[in-house]
């Protein structure tokens, strides 16, 4: 009977493990975990779908903290045949912990030059599948040094490609 209860104890551990999966400090999380409030990473972007051109600069604001996440305040300007519109701002929670299977593995490290600066950056090459199926290849160039890390991002896909860079940053 012990034996057996054993045995159910350790396939409902199992099991638990399946549904939950291991947890593990979140990149993006720790992107911004040590910069105050008020920090703030600006990106221009190139994208390239269907023939058409988009230019894009983004504003990433770290507005709050906890140690479960932080919420950032995303803003952008977007620039798409000729025309310039302005998203509104919306905001975004990021856990301060993922699966483990979600995770990216730095793959090596370059030198980049944005923002004026050379950073020291780590190097993650990732494979995903959006909803419907499609698959999305991207490069992206992390460092310590910049509020939520981002320092370039390559993407591409079936769909088109984008590119990003640090323009401007505030470290708080």
């Amino acid at each position: 009977m012990r034996l057996k209860n054993i045995a159910v104890v350790g396939v409902v551990m199992l099991c638990a493990g399946l549904v939950y999966g291991e947890m593990i400090d979140n990149p993006q999380y720790q992107g911004w975990k040590k910069f105050a409030e008020g920090s703030s990473a600006t990106l221009t972007s190139t994208i390239n779908a269907g023939g058409q051109k988009v230019e894009s600069e983004s504003v990433r604001k770290l507005v709050s903290k906890a140690d479960d996440a932080v919420t950032i305040e995303v803003t952008a300007n977007v620039t798409f045949a000729g025309q310039a519109h302005t998203s509104p701002a919306h905001q975004q929670k990021i856990p301060a912990q993922i699966d483990k299977k979600d995770a990216q593995v730095s793959t090596s490290s370059e030198k980049v030059e944005a923002a004026g600066k050379t950073f020291d950056c780590k190097v993650y090459n990732i494979t995903q599948t959006t909803a419907d199926g499609k698959t999305v290849n991207a490069k992206v160039w992390i460092t310590d040094d910049v509020p939520g890390g981002v320092v370039k991002m390559e993407a591409k896909s079936d769909r088109g490609d984008v590119t990003s860079i640090l323009k401007s940053y505030e470290a708080k």
